[in-house]
């Protein structure tokens, strides 16, 4: 088995941006996803880290994906 990816959910993009930066971590833009989140990434050889936020709470409860309905 090998790790794809971490998914960090935090409230604070730009701010989680900063602090990884500090570490030493080269964060890029990802995306702007339709179900209202958005996200940040840096590699880590074949893996990544991939803190997340959401930026559009509305959004996101009316789109409900799947991941969200197995947090309730």
């Amino acid at each position: 088995m090998e790790l794809d990816h971490v998914v960090h959910y935090i409230p604070d993009l730009e701010g989680a941006r900063k602090q990884y930066n500090a570490l030493g971590f080269e964060m890029r833009d990802g995306g702007k996803h339709s179900y209202g989140t958005q996200n940040i990434v840096t590699r880590l050889h074949r893996a990544y880290i991939e803190p997340i936020c959401i930026e559009n709470w509305d959004l996101l409860r009316a789109k409900r994906p799947q991941w969200v309905c197995d947090l309730l």
